[in-house]
């Protein structure tokens, strides 16, 4: 009984951990995922005896706070005396903002007159001593 107690235990840990990370909380599906990302092994509900990922969370709503968003639940951390600092700076992040076409900027997209502005504002690049270049000459010759 005290071993289901302590696995328990640590799975809350684990489980809190996984959720903190998130600001706008996470799905069922990205929790199982994250959560094993995380501990190296599946959420071991059944271990502790439940027969449903949304048993397990239901009876733990010290840890777990349930949001039903349209069609899908989704999972937020319970703050503790221990984490609510970090769930607030998670709190406080920026969200990420839509991107054109919805992807990232890509810093190889950029011409070469944006990369040489880059490069300009940068200052001149550092002088490499005449030792040096000697060296590399001396190993590119040896291979």
């Amino acid at each position: 009984m005290a071993d289901t107690d302590q696995q328990l235990k640590m799975v809350k840990s684990m489980l809190r951990a996984t959720l903190i990370s998130s600001k706008d909380g996470i799905p069922a599906d990205t929790l199982l995922r994250d959560y094993e990302e995380l501990t190296m092994e599946p959420l071991p509900f059944k271990s502790l005896g439940f027969s449903s990922l949304e048993e397990f969370i239901q009876s733990i709503p010290d840890v777990v706070e349930v949001i039903r968003n349209a069609d899908v639940f989704v999972y937020k951390a319970v703050p503790c005396t221990k984490t609510q600092h970090v769930i607030e700076l998670v709190r406080r992040q920026k969200s990420r903002g839509k991107t054109k076409n919805n992807e990232a900027r890509k810093p190889g997209r950029q011409n070469p007159t944006q990369r040489r502005a880059v490069f300009d504002r940068m200052g001149p690049r550092p002088k490499v001593p005449d030792h040096a270049h000697i060296g590399l000459s001396m190993s590119a010759n040896a291979s």
